[in-house]
C-alpha cells in the first residue's frame, strides 16, 4: 500500500499528472497549446487498469475466491462515497474517506435502529458543506494545494 501510494503521488505531481489535470479542466484548451489528448488517455487508461488489477489481485488471494455475488451495489456505493468524503483531488483523499467511514460507522452503532439515520445525515450534511472532500478543510498557516 505504501508502494502504491508513494508511485501515485509521485504520477499525480508528475508531467503526466499536470496534463490530466489541464485535461480535467479544459480539454479544448489543453489540445490547442499540444497536448495529445488520445495518447494521455491511453496512458492514463493503461496506468488505472493495472491498479485495478493489482487491487484484484489482491482480493482473490484475500478472499480465496471471487463470484458474482461478492460484489454488490452497496459495494459500488461504499467505494464512490470513500473518494467522496475524503476528496477527489487527492492521493490520500480515499485512504482518509475509508477510515472515517469505517470508523465512523461503528461509532454509531451505540444509537441502534437510527443508526443508518444518523450516518446517511451526517454524509450528506458533510458532502453539502465540504463538496472537495475533507482533506479540502485547511489548517491554518498551511499552504500549498496539497495534492
Amino acid at each position: 500500500m505504501v508502494l502504491t501510494f508513494a508511485t501515485l503521488y509521485r504520477l499525480v505531481n508528475s508531467r503526466l499528472g499536470h496534463l490530466c489535470r489541464s485535461m480535467q479542466q479544459n480539454e479544448e484548451l489543453a489540445s490547442s497549446i499540444g497536448v495529445n489528448i488520445a495518447h494521455i488517455r491511453i496512458i492514463i487508461f493503461a496506468i488505472s487498469s493495472f491498479f485495478g488489477g493489482i487491487g484484484g489481485a489482491m482480493f482473490g488471494s484475500i478472499a480465496q475466491s471471487v463470484y458474482p455475488s461478492s460484489f454488490q451495489v452497496a459495494d459500488s456505493v461504499n467505494f464512490m462515497l470513500n473518494c467522496f468524503l475524503g476528496g477527489l483531488g487527492y492521493v490520500f483523499g480515499p485512504m482518509l474517506g475509508t477510515l472515517v467511514l469505517y470508523f465512523g460507522w461503528d461509532l454509531l452503532f451505540e444509537f441502534g435502529k437510527f443508526q443508518l439515520l444518523i450516518y446517511s445525515s451526517l454524509l450528506i450534511v458533510l458532502i453539502l458543506v465540504l463538496p472537495n472532500g475533507l482533506l479540502s478543510l485547511r489548517l491554518p498557516g498551511t499552504g500549498g494545494n496539497g495534492r
